[in-house]
């Protein structure tokens, strides 16, 4: 790998501040893997700046549908009309991203505007960063910090 092509790290107070996001944020997406960081001698954090700005960008275009909130869609139909696996959308809502209405052994129906959110964001991170992988670790951080607790 030639020195052109190695990420750009910077300490994690920087980036916070370039990128209008909460520090601690940052800190669980390094702990978590989503992130890219390296520690100094020091013990002091940097962080890939391209992760960091390609997760800020993909984060704040997504906006729910509140006229689908409620509206039930069986994971088939769901995988068919958002144009994602239905091992994703099974994985999201065992993970507790998207609200499952009924779970049975052959049945899983979800809340349509969470599975219309979710999809969105992997869909633009995954045009963003060109990696299913990246897309993933974008939803997981961007649907982590939805989440309560």
């Amino acid at each position: 790998m030639s020195p052109d092509n190695l990420p750009t790290y910077i300490p994690l107070n920087q980036a916070a501040t370039r990128y209008g996001v909460n520090v601690a944020m940052l800190r669980r997406a390094v702990e978590s893997g989503i992130m890219r960081a390296v520690r100094t001698p020091k013990g002091r954090i940097l962080v890939a700046d391209e992760d960091v700005s390609v997760m800020e960008d993909v984060s704040v275009i997504v906006e729910a549908d509140p006229e689908l909130k409620g509206n039930p869609i069986r994971v088939t139909a769901a995988a068919e009309k958002y144009e994602v696996s239905q091992a994703n959308l099974s994985r999201w809502a065992k993970a507790g991203y998207l609200h499952v209405i009924e779970r049975g052994p052959k049945v899983l129906v979800l809340d349509e505007s969470d599975v219309k959110f979710a999809t969105d964001i992997f869909h633009q991170a995954r045009h963003a960063t060109g990696s299913f992988v990246r897309a993933g670790w974008i939803l997981k951080r961007t649907l982590g910090q939805l989440q309560p607790g």
